[in-house]
């Protein structure tokens, strides 16, 4: 089993002079520190990157609406109901791509392949 932040095991670090690692502070070195203050450092350190997510899955959603009603229109129940198919739709397939745009490919991890 390999960290994913610095790409050594623990038993490499358990000298604690680790020789693999990428880091200047191993990750694998353990640390007398409290489970909630670790908690809320790894919330802290990604509030920015879930807040952008966020941002870009509401944009999609809106850009997907709205140009399915300019193509179908707003009165019409199909109109409405494909403006809401379209923008879900490309919410999700941003949001997906975001994911698999962050995840490494040199770690031996699922990845789901759609034909």
């Amino acid at each position: 089993m390999k960290c994913a932040e610095c790409q050594c095991s623990p038993l490499d670090c358990r000298n604690r002079e680790c020789s693999i690692c990428t880091k200047d502070i191993c990750c694998c070195l353990p640390r007398k520190e409290h489970r909630i203050y670790q908690f809320f450092r790894n919330a802290s350190k990604l509030y920015a990157t879930a807040l952008a997510i966020e941002v870009l899955c509401i944009c999609a959603a809106e850009i997907g609406q709205n140009s399915s009603f300019v193509i179908f229109g707003y009165k019409t129940a199909i109109g409405i109901t494909l403006g809401y198919i379209l923008g879900y739709g490309l919410s999700a397939f941003t949001t997906f791509a975001i994911m698999l745009g962050r995840s490494t490919y040199s770690e031996k991890c699922a990845v789901v392949v759609l034909f």
